[in-house]
């Protein structure tokens, strides 16, 4: 069904996500709680904190949602099976 190329670059981009979600999960884990900083910081960013998460969640459903329903490049299309009733009496 699929091709070696193709099982390789999903393997590849899921690894990246793996990856990119450590470091990011790391440097949040790492962060410094409360204190001053932290309330200065958060006087300073405009808009909402919680705008980032929301964009991100909706990039990543649809590139689920483009992955799901694209459509296939074969040249040669499945036919349809017909089925034909029998009936025994």
């Amino acid at each position: 069904m699929f091709s070696l190329r193709s099982k390789s670059r999903v393997a590849v981009f899921l690894t990246l996500c793996m990856v990119a979600w450590a470091v990011v999960g790391g440097l949040v884990l790492a962060a410094e709680e409360g204190g001053a900083d932290s309330a200065e910081a958060a006087a300073s960013m405009k808009g909402p904190v919680w705008a980032v998460a929301y964009i991100v969640i909706l990039l990543l459903l649809a590139v689920g949602v483009f992955a799901t329903v694209r459509g296939s490049k074969r040249k040669d299309r499945a036919k349809p099976e017909e089925y034909t009733a029998t009936v025994k009496h």
